[in-house]
């Protein structure tokens, strides 16, 4: 006998027991013993639906979902505020896909029986950050706190909200100032994390000026130039 629970055929004798699946309409028993239940009859419908969920748990809004059957047109819906999505299909087997910008998809094959809802949730990992904490532009990006690299197990993991602040879409490597240090130096920390694996800000001595002479005009000029990749202005001050 076949040990499909939804079949009712003996596997002895298949010219005996095969039979249409429109011969019995929406029964729920897969009478033609080719894995598909209710297949091709109409008005046989089930449901599907579940959550769509970040690698923490946390459901992902507007999440594009997607059922996919041979020889039908694709089915797609989006998941809410909480993740939650659902969707009334014909029954049989499909493959299910759950997909949202910056995310890398999650597929799986379900199978859909009349008057049945069957549960099936997705798991999308974030795809555009790293554990430095950096997105795919380079650039550091505070959404990606927390990130886990599943290859390696690194972790994006920022010094403190100060750092996470001052290093928002800097260029990985970058050296921001972070405060005032002790006696003649300052604090500086390098992008993204604040120093190798989120370490702390580091010290750096604060350039002395020494000015002698009688000078009558102070004349300060307004330079436009670039620090790395961003647009910054350079002020250069000139006695005359």
């Amino acid at each position: 006998m076949s040990t499909n629970p939804y079949c009712d055929c003996n596997d002895a004798a298949p010219y005996q027991d095969v039979q249409s699946e429109s011969a019995f309409g929406c029964d729920g028993i897969d009478n033609d013993c080719d894995g598909e239940v209710d297949e091709g009859v109409g008005g046989c419908f089930g449901t599907l639906e579940g959550y769509v969920l970040n690698q923490f748990g946390v459901g992902i809004e507007q999440a594009l979902v997607t059922a996919q059957k041979q020889g039908v047109p694709d089915r797609n819906t989006e998941s809410d505020v909480s993740g939650f999505y659902s969707m009334s299909l014909s029954s049989g087997n499909y493959v299910a896909s759950a997909r949202k910008f910056g995310f890398m998809p999650d597929t799986a094959p379900v199978s859909i029986v009349t008057g049945s809802t069957t549960y099936q949730n997705f798991t999308l990992l974030n795809g555009s950050c790293t554990a430095d904490c950096t997105n795919w532009e380079g650039r550091c990006d505070t959404s990606c706190e927390g990130y886990v690299d599943p290859a390696t197990g690194d972790t994006c993991h920022f010094y403190d909200e100060k750092v996470e602040a001052l290093c928002e879409g800097k260029l990985l490597g970058t050296d921001v100032f972070y405060g005032t240090g002790s006696d003649d130096r300052d604090l500086f920390v390098t992008c993204c994390e604040g120093g190798p694996g989120g370490g702390a800000p580091r010290e750096l001595r604060r350039p002395l000026l020494d000015v002698e002479g009688n000078m009558k005009h102070l004349v300060r000029r307004t330079i436009t130039s670039r620090c790395g990749a961003q647009p910054c202005k350079v002020i250069v001050f000139t006695w005359e």
